[in-house]
């Protein structure tokens, strides 16, 4: 069938400002029977595809909060469509996104009339069916997806996660425009894992919440504060947050352990080793963020990250016991580790068209270093030990995006990043500590850059299926040194890594998205790094300088089903996979060192289901997923004697909550979270059984208060570790229960949204 022409045009409401997300149908006069249909963008245009030889039709438009609207056009004709506001009440019925899209890698949610039922935009996001709302703990993730980044209109936002989630707990539902799931976000988006982007009209004032945090357990006690502030006015935007946190934990632990002889299998040693760790820790954090429109759609944004602990202490003793010899070894030592971490972001936005073309850079600069030190008693046979770390990386990106048509379009890009990484490590030497082993002063550097260059393209056959394509090369080096000995390796490679997603849009609650992507990940420094560092007298800590970058191929699938299914899973394919073990290397010795695994498969799968009924007052949740891997350890088979591994874990969580009360200030909530077993190579879990509950009051001044209990079966998780040569088993002897008061406070709450058709806010597709 071809296409002749098209019918475009643009919603407006009674003040003639655009309206984000009103759909528009077109039908035949005659039978009304449809022809094509669209959905206006956030400046309120459309276009409806037409077939040949179809001339007069009427268009219904419909918008949440508006009345229908119906008007006769003609092929190839340019519209203009004004809503009128309509006030009328819901009765009670249930509550679901009224409309969804898909676009490769993404899905589109405009929420529903009875989002106004949420008391703020946060807890509205629970009726969206992709994603896991924690309100007790400000957690937000997509299901399914191991990294959840948020976005704001398309755009990194000025201020960390956290500070958006306290802007969305002080924002109105009906600030919420739409909600976009990027499962696969694109070449541009790589490292990012998948982006909530959250599109969100502007308003005009000043918004904060306060909130004290008690935690205690048996063996944990903790005290937070937090603030956070937003303002917006204008051209402006401004967002700052404080976090102050204190915090107490005793835990206790006990580690069986034997060591066969290789020869017979006879037990050559077992030791029981009982350990006690305490910790004391201050924590802060501040995050500012400010951006202003430049006016011309341009727009730049600065923020900047500080974390800081500036106390952490910890005295912890391993009693080991020799059952053969009857004797006793106590290990006591002091530990002080302070870091600290400085993170600078600036952001540029222009928009090109009102297409959606975009051009946006990015410049990211990082700072963390950290000083460790432990003291040892003589008694424990130990070396006192210290040692620092710095890390600086600075990041550039750019990149261009053409939209030729709203059908599709292309974005071209670069990504530039580079850091350099200082260990120094002092071990001095403790009367009375083991001989053989002379203390150690030496210094480690790394610097290692990526560039990327990448290119993708994304086009829109039609209503029921859209394509995207893209490529990225990347272009690796390292170069690591150690001064004592004087070592220096290099390594340098180029990956090409493809990118692949379609979507399926069936109908308006039926959609599918499939894609293929590939990723190269390099091992982390400190896996790399060759100091050897000694814990304890029968242990030492090394890394591996030869260990190779971790490549993967993923393929993953998201179907969501009548607006309240969500269907998926990935396969994960790689390669030159790493993991820390022990490794004996000599009698009553061993070596904790990163090996090469080889070869690993992962495959999981997840259903989930979301739903509210009586005008939200009772929402439920259940999700359930299943995971297999496969491990190649063929290349151990020389150290530990073992062959390929295959193991599965099945989990299962449901969740529950009510409002009650006329004016839906009490909440009622529990949950409950199961994991089957888990055998991994060399290692065992048990199944694991999280119950929470939760009752927390709102009151008319923006008060909250919330009394919320975390693992209240008690459930403790142990490990086994078994080799031929060499076995674990590890128990937790502390009780994970957790109980937390919370109150909090949201002052500037009930702001005036404004209206501003010159500033586009980006869809950011």
């Amino acid at each position: 069938m071809t296409i002749s022409a098209n019918i475009t045009g643009v919603v407006v409401d009674g003040n003639n400002n655009p309206l984000d997300g009103a759909a528009v149908v077109a039908l035949q006069p005659a039978d009304s029977t449809y022809i094509s249909g669209a959905v206006t963008d956030q400046s309120g245009r459309f276009t409806l595809e037409i077939p040949e030889g179809i001339d007069n039709l009427i268009l219904t438009t419909k918008a949440i909060g508006y009345d229908k609207q119906d008007l006769t056009a003609k092929n190839g004709e340019e519209v203009r469509i004004s809503l009128t506001d309509n006030t009328i009440s819901l009765s009670e019925v249930t509550v679901r996104p009224t409309i969804t899209t898909v676009s490769p890698g993404k899905f589109s949610f405009i929420l529903g009339d009875l989002a106004k039922y949420s008391p703020d935009a946060f807890k509205a996001l629970e009726i969206v069916p992709m994603l896991s709302v924690d309100t007790a703990n400000d957690k937000l993730e997509i299901i399914g997806k191991d990294k959840t980044t948020i976005y704001i209109n398309g755009k990194k936002p000025i201020m960390s996660s956290s500070s958006v989630i306290q802007m969305l707990k002080t924002s109105p539902p009906e600030r919420i425009k739409r909600i976009e799931v990027w499962v696969q976000p694109g070449v541009a988006y790589r490292d990012e894992g998948a982006i909530l982007n959250v599109v969100l009209a502007p308003q005009t004032g000043t918004t904060g919440t306060a909130d004290i945090t008690v935690i205690h357990s048996s063996d944990q006690f903790s005290f937070s504060e937090s603030g956070w502030i937003g303002y917006e006015r204008d051209k402006w935007q401004f967002s700052g947050n404080i976090y102050l946190g204190e915090s107490a934990n005793d835990y206790k632990s006990r580690i069986e352990m034997t060591t066969f002889n290789p020869a017979d299998g006879s037990v050559e040693m077992e030791r029981i080793s009982d350990s006690k760790n305490k910790y004391r820790g201050i924590y802060s954090e501040a995050d500012f963020g400010v951006s202003r429109d430049l006016g011309h759609n341009n727009s730049l944004g600065v923020s900047l990250m500080y974390q800081h602990t500036w106390k952490g202490d910890s005295e912890y003793t391993i009693n080991d016991i020799f059952p053969a010899t009857l004797t006793r070894e106590n290990i006591a030592a002091k530990e002080h580790t302070p870091y600290k971490i400085v993170t600078a972001n600036i952001n540029y936005d222009h928009t090109l068209d009102s297409l959606g073309s975009r051009l946006t850079g990015r410049i990211i600069y990082s700072h963390y270093d950290m000083d460790a030190e432990t003291n040892y008693t003589p008694e424990s046979m130990m070396f006192d030990n210290s040692y620092t770390d710095g890390k600086n990386s600075i990041e550039g990106k750019l990149s261009w995006t053409k939209a030729f048509s709203p059908k599709g379009g292309l974005t071209l890009g670069f990504d530039i990043f580079h850091d350099r990484i200082k260990r120094t490590m002092n071990q001095s030497e403790t009367p009375g500590a083991t001989e053989g082993y002379m203390p150690l002063i030496d210094d480690f550097r790394q610097n290692q850059t990526n560039f990327d260059l990448f290119a993708q393209g994304q086009y829109r056959f039609s209503n029921l299926f859209s394509l995207s394509l893209g490529l990225t090369g990347r272009w690796y080096r390292r170069d690591t040194r150690q001064m004592l000995n004087d070592t220096r390796k290099i390594f340098d490679d180029f990956y090409v890594m493809p990118e692949l997603s379609a979507s399926f849009n069936f109908n308006s609650k039926n959609q599918m998205t499939l894609g293929y992507y590939s990723n190269v990940r390099q091992p982390y420094y400190a896996n790399t790094n060759p100091l050897v560092f000694r814990n304890s007298p029968t242990q030492i800590t090394t890394g591996n300088p030869y260990l190779k970058a971790v490549t993967t191929h993923s393929v993953n699938l998201s179907y969501l089903l009548l607006q309240k299914i969500s269907l998926g899973g990935n396969m994960d394919f790689m390669n030159h996979l790493s993991f820390r073990t022990n490794i004996p290397v000599e009698e009553n010795l061993t070596a904790n060192i990163p090996v090469e695994l080889g070869k690993n498969r992962n495959a999981s799968v997840y259903l989930s289901y979301s739903d509210a009924f009586f005008s939200r007052r009772w929402s439920v949740m259940a999700r359930t997923s299943f995971t297999n891997s496969h491990t190649d350890s063929s290349a151990l088979y020389d150290l530990f004697n073992v062959n390929s591994v295959d193991y599965s874990t099945w989990s299962i969580f449901l969740r529950s909550s009510v409002s009650i009360g006329t004016d839906r200030s009490w909440n009622l909530a529990a949950s409950i979270y199961y994991n089957t077993p888990g055998k991994k190579p060399l290692s065992h879990t048990p199944s694991y059984t999280n119950l929470c509950a939760e009752v927390s009051k709102r009151f008319p001044f923006g008060g909250r208060l919330s009394l919320y209990g975390e693992n209240l079966l008690n459930c403790k998780r142990d490990s086994w570790y078994y080799c031929p040569e060499y076995s674990r088993h590890g128990y937790d002897l502390t009780n994970g229960r957790k109980i937390m008061l919370r109150f909090s406070m949201t002052f500037g709450k009930y702001i005036r949204m404004r209206n501003n058709p010159s500033r586009s806010l980006l869809e950011g597709r």
